[in-house]
């Protein structure tokens, strides 16, 4: 078909060449136009090579929880060939443009699965006893999972398995208290369970926390008035 379009184009321009008709104007206002039309269908052209592009990979899929490098973040909805349709905690629907997912990095919170890695910080009082600290954080971490556990009928014994493995490990000494993060392997229905897990867990931990004695300090500052500061100097 685009063979014969150019062919029968061809031959119009010599047919007007014959019985004197300037053809040179004519290839030049073809040219221009040309040129205005690519520019017009640059964006459209973009969104729509990266929306074959994005079906293609399959890296996004309706339901995928996705979360753009600009900010951007929801459910995704639908994914057309020009945009796609992510829906947001508020529910408003977020029109993206296919080019922006493409030219720039987002992360999928539903690929490769559904186990999401819940890091919990906290920080303890320089008198606490380490061991203690670690066995009272992990039984109220698994008691929190195995009861998520038994309240998610669908999930199967090796999930089961993944999620009842929560870990701690300290990372160093502040000025004011030793810090430590908590790991919570949550197998997820909807992204947003690991906000309702962190509440959970928080609450008993607290609760056991004060059961036991182990105190979680809160940031302590020596302040020395202008007066006293001079005196200091003086005396230096």
């Amino acid at each position: 078909m685009l063979t014969k379009i150019v062919i029968y184009s061809l031959g119009v321009l010599i047919i007007l060449q014959s019985i004197g008709i300037r053809i040179t104007p004519l290839l030049t206002a073809l040219g221009v136009g040309g040129v205005s039309i690519g520019l017009a269908l640059q964006t459209p052209l973009a969104n729509l090579i990266s929306g074959v592009s994005i079906v293609m990979s399959g890296k996004v899929q309706p339901g995928n929880y996705i979360s753009l490098a600009s900010g951007e973040s929801g459910y995704v909805v639908d994914v057309e060939l020009k945009y796609t349709v992510l829906k947001e905690i508020t529910d408003n629907l977020l029109v993206i443009p296919n080019s922006k997912i493409i030219s720039g990095s987002f992360k999928n919170f539903s690929l490769p699965d559904k186990v999401f890695v819940l890091p919990v910080t906290l920080d303890v009082a320089y008198d606490s006893d380490l061991e203690t600290v670690e066995k009272v954080t992990l039984e109220v971490a698994n008691n929190l999972l195995k009861e998520k556990t038994v309240e998610d009928k669908s999930l199967e014994e090796s999930e089961e398995e993944n999620i009842i493995k929560p870990s701690i490990l300290y990372n160093n000494f502040d000025y004011f208290s030793i810090n430590l993060t908590i790991y919570l392997k949550i197998y997820e229905q909807e992204f947003f369970e690991h906000l309702e897990v962190k509440h959970q867990f928080l609450k008993e931990l607290h609760k056991r926390y004060k059961a036991e004695g182990i105190e979680i300090p809160f940031p302590i500052k020596t302040a020395y008035p202008p007066s006293q500061r001079m005196d200091n100097s003086h005396s230096i």
